[in-house]
Protein backbone atom coordinates (compact mmCIF):
# COMPACT_ATOMS: atom_id res chain seq x y z
CA UNK A 1 0.00 0.00 0.00
CA UNK A 2 1.28 3.62 -1.14
CA UNK A 3 -1.36 5.70 0.23
CA UNK A 4 -1.02 7.27 3.60
CA UNK A 5 -2.95 9.06 6.36
CA UNK A 6 -1.36 12.54 7.33
CA UNK A 7 -2.90 11.97 10.96
CA UNK A 8 -1.35 15.33 12.01
CA UNK A 9 -2.71 17.41 9.17
CA UNK A 10 -5.57 15.09 8.45
CA UNK A 11 -4.87 14.94 4.79
CA UNK A 12 -3.91 11.93 2.76
CA UNK A 13 -0.13 11.42 0.67
CA UNK A 14 1.13 9.37 -1.84
CA UNK A 15 4.32 7.83 -1.52
CA UNK A 16 5.80 5.03 -4.46
CA UNK A 17 8.24 3.46 -6.23
CA UNK A 18 8.24 4.19 -10.21
CA UNK A 19 9.85 3.43 -13.55
CA UNK A 20 10.54 6.42 -15.79
CA UNK A 21 10.80 6.21 -19.56
CA UNK A 22 14.43 5.41 -19.01
CA UNK A 23 13.99 2.30 -17.27
CA UNK A 24 15.20 4.27 -14.10
CA UNK A 25 13.58 3.20 -10.81
CA UNK A 26 12.65 6.88 -8.62
CA UNK A 27 10.87 7.44 -5.79
CA UNK A 28 7.85 9.49 -6.30
CA UNK A 29 5.87 11.40 -2.89
CA UNK A 30 3.12 13.57 -2.89
CA UNK A 31 1.16 15.25 -0.24
CA UNK A 32 -2.38 17.54 0.61
CA UNK A 33 -4.69 15.11 -0.72
CA UNK A 34 -8.54 15.54 0.82
CA UNK A 35 -9.66 12.46 0.01
CA UNK A 36 -8.10 8.88 -0.30
CA UNK A 37 -9.43 8.46 -3.51
CA UNK A 38 -7.39 12.01 -4.53
CA UNK A 39 -4.04 10.40 -3.45
CA UNK A 40 -4.77 7.18 -5.36
CA UNK A 41 -5.90 8.60 -8.75
CA UNK A 42 -2.90 11.16 -8.51
CA UNK A 43 -0.50 7.81 -8.07
CA UNK A 44 -1.80 6.21 -10.85
CA UNK A 45 -1.59 8.82 -13.80
CA UNK A 46 1.67 9.88 -12.51
CA UNK A 47 3.12 6.58 -12.53
CA UNK A 48 1.28 5.99 -16.07
CA UNK A 49 2.93 9.36 -17.42
CA UNK A 50 6.19 8.28 -16.69
CA UNK A 51 5.78 5.11 -18.25
CA UNK A 52 4.43 7.16 -21.35
CA UNK A 53 1.91 4.60 -21.49
CA UNK A 54 -1.66 5.52 -23.79
CA UNK A 55 -3.30 5.12 -21.47
CA UNK A 56 -2.56 8.09 -19.57
CA UNK A 57 -5.25 11.15 -19.41
CA UNK A 58 -5.20 13.74 -22.69
CA UNK A 59 -4.18 16.13 -19.54
CA UNK A 60 -1.60 14.27 -19.19
CA UNK A 61 -0.27 14.13 -22.63
CA UNK A 62 -0.59 17.84 -22.70
CA UNK A 63 1.72 18.58 -19.96
CA UNK A 64 4.46 16.39 -21.65
CA UNK A 65 4.47 17.83 -24.82
CA UNK A 66 4.40 21.47 -23.84
CA UNK A 67 7.45 20.48 -21.35
CA UNK A 68 8.88 19.38 -24.17
CA UNK A 69 8.26 22.79 -27.24
CA UNK A 70 8.79 25.01 -24.52
CA UNK A 71 12.16 25.37 -24.70
CA UNK A 72 11.99 25.41 -28.29
CA UNK A 73 9.46 27.70 -29.69
CA UNK A 74 9.10 31.37 -28.35
CA UNK A 75 7.61 32.46 -25.61
CA UNK A 76 4.61 34.61 -27.06
CA UNK A 77 4.08 31.27 -29.28
CA UNK A 78 4.30 28.86 -26.43
CA UNK A 79 1.61 31.40 -24.34
CA UNK A 80 -0.84 31.70 -27.48
CA UNK A 81 -0.77 27.51 -27.69
CA UNK A 82 -1.36 26.86 -24.11
CA UNK A 83 -4.64 29.14 -24.54
CA UNK A 84 -5.91 27.11 -27.01
CA UNK A 85 -5.31 24.12 -25.25
CA UNK A 86 -6.46 25.22 -21.91
CA UNK A 87 -9.95 26.71 -23.31
CA UNK A 88 -10.74 24.44 -26.50
CA UNK A 89 -9.06 20.82 -25.93
CA UNK A 90 -8.49 20.10 -22.20
CA UNK A 91 -12.32 21.05 -20.92
CA UNK A 92 -12.74 18.34 -23.78
CA UNK A 93 -10.78 16.05 -23.87
CA UNK A 94 -8.90 15.92 -20.12
CA UNK A 95 -10.00 13.46 -18.49
CA UNK A 96 -9.91 10.67 -21.90
CA UNK A 97 -7.03 8.39 -21.88
CA UNK A 98 -4.82 9.24 -24.79
CA UNK A 99 -5.86 5.71 -26.88
CA UNK A 100 -9.19 5.87 -26.42
CA UNK A 101 -9.50 9.81 -28.39
CA UNK A 102 -11.04 7.81 -31.77
CA UNK A 103 -11.33 9.84 -35.05
CA UNK A 104 -15.11 10.31 -34.01
CA UNK A 105 -14.17 11.98 -30.29
CA UNK A 106 -12.27 14.32 -32.64
CA UNK A 107 -15.18 15.16 -34.79
CA UNK A 108 -18.17 15.45 -32.05
CA UNK A 109 -15.35 18.22 -30.53
CA UNK A 110 -14.65 19.77 -34.00
CA UNK A 111 -18.61 19.69 -34.03
CA UNK A 112 -18.92 21.59 -30.82
CA UNK A 113 -16.50 24.31 -32.10
CA UNK A 114 -17.82 25.00 -35.65
CA UNK A 115 -21.68 24.76 -34.01
CA UNK A 116 -20.54 27.47 -30.93
CA UNK A 117 -21.99 30.18 -30.16
CA UNK A 118 -18.79 32.46 -30.50
CA UNK A 119 -19.22 32.06 -33.94
CA UNK A 120 -15.37 31.29 -34.48
CA UNK A 121 -13.63 32.25 -38.00
CA UNK A 122 -12.76 29.44 -40.30
CA UNK A 123 -9.03 30.13 -39.78
CA UNK A 124 -9.00 29.92 -36.28
CA UNK A 125 -11.23 26.63 -36.57
CA UNK A 126 -7.73 25.57 -38.75
CA UNK A 127 -5.71 26.42 -36.45
CA UNK A 128 -7.38 24.53 -33.21
CA UNK A 129 -7.33 21.81 -35.40
CA UNK A 130 -3.55 21.42 -36.35
CA UNK A 131 -2.60 22.27 -32.48
CA UNK A 132 -4.46 19.42 -31.83
CA UNK A 133 -2.45 16.93 -34.84
CA UNK A 134 0.44 18.08 -33.62
CA UNK A 135 0.01 16.96 -29.74
CA UNK A 136 -1.16 13.60 -31.33
CA UNK A 137 2.37 13.56 -33.51
CA UNK A 138 4.15 14.01 -30.28
CA UNK A 139 2.60 11.27 -28.97
CA UNK A 140 2.95 9.34 -32.41
CA UNK A 141 6.37 9.90 -32.49
CA UNK A 142 8.11 9.70 -28.66
CA UNK A 143 5.18 7.92 -26.49
CA UNK A 144 4.04 4.76 -29.25
CA UNK A 145 0.61 6.11 -30.06
CA UNK A 146 -0.54 4.11 -32.86
CA UNK A 147 -1.99 6.89 -35.50
CA UNK A 148 -2.82 9.98 -35.22
CA UNK A 149 -6.58 10.41 -34.93
CA UNK A 150 -6.91 13.97 -35.87
CA UNK A 151 -5.50 12.60 -38.84
CA UNK A 152 -8.08 10.22 -39.78
CA UNK A 153 -11.06 12.32 -38.37
CA UNK A 154 -9.99 15.54 -41.12
CA UNK A 155 -10.21 19.02 -40.69
CA UNK A 156 -12.00 22.24 -39.82
CA UNK A 157 -12.22 25.40 -40.70
CA UNK A 158 -9.85 26.95 -43.79
CA UNK A 159 -6.03 27.85 -43.93
CA UNK A 160 -6.79 31.51 -45.52
CA UNK A 161 -9.31 33.17 -45.04
CA UNK A 162 -11.86 34.34 -48.02
CA UNK A 163 -10.87 37.10 -50.08
CA UNK A 164 -13.43 40.28 -49.90
CA UNK A 165 -15.08 40.85 -53.03
CA UNK A 166 -15.22 44.49 -53.95
CA UNK A 167 -17.71 46.36 -56.89
CA UNK A 168 -16.08 47.29 -59.87
CA UNK A 169 -16.99 50.65 -61.14
CA UNK A 170 -19.35 49.75 -63.32
CA UNK A 171 -21.18 47.46 -61.32
CA UNK A 172 -21.03 50.23 -58.53
CA UNK A 173 -22.98 52.68 -61.33
CA UNK A 174 -25.40 50.17 -61.75
CA UNK A 175 -26.26 50.00 -58.16
CA UNK A 176 -26.17 53.75 -57.30
CA UNK A 177 -28.57 54.20 -60.45
CA UNK A 178 -31.50 52.21 -59.03
CA UNK A 179 -30.95 53.59 -55.41
CA UNK A 180 -33.98 55.96 -55.16
CA UNK A 181 -33.44 57.38 -51.72
CA UNK A 182 -31.22 60.13 -51.39
CA UNK A 183 -29.74 59.12 -48.08
CA UNK A 184 -29.10 56.12 -49.14
CA UNK A 185 -27.38 57.11 -52.14
CA UNK A 186 -24.95 59.69 -50.39
CA UNK A 187 -23.98 57.01 -47.83
CA UNK A 188 -23.38 54.42 -50.41
CA UNK A 189 -21.18 56.85 -52.67
CA UNK A 190 -18.98 57.78 -49.72
CA UNK A 191 -18.16 54.35 -48.88
CA UNK A 192 -17.60 53.80 -52.59
CA UNK A 193 -15.58 57.11 -53.20
CA UNK A 194 -13.74 56.91 -49.70
CA UNK A 195 -9.72 56.40 -49.78
CA UNK A 196 -9.36 54.47 -46.28
CA UNK A 197 -11.37 51.89 -48.37
CA UNK A 198 -9.44 52.51 -51.69
CA UNK A 199 -10.95 53.28 -55.31
CA UNK A 200 -13.80 50.19 -54.40
CA UNK A 201 -16.55 49.06 -52.07
CA UNK A 202 -16.91 45.92 -50.88
CA UNK A 203 -19.78 43.89 -50.53
CA UNK A 204 -21.85 44.61 -47.42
Amino acid sequence: MSIYKDEERGTWYCSFRYTDWTGKIRQGKKRGFIKKKDAQEYETTFIKQQKGTMSMPFESMYKLYMEDIEPRIRATTFSGKKYMFKSKMLPFFGTIPVNEITPPTIRKWQNSLMKSKNNFSQTYLRTLNSQLSALFNFAVRYYGLKSNPALNAGSMGKKNADSMKFWTKAEFDIFIEHTTTLQYKTIFTILYRNPLRGTACPYI
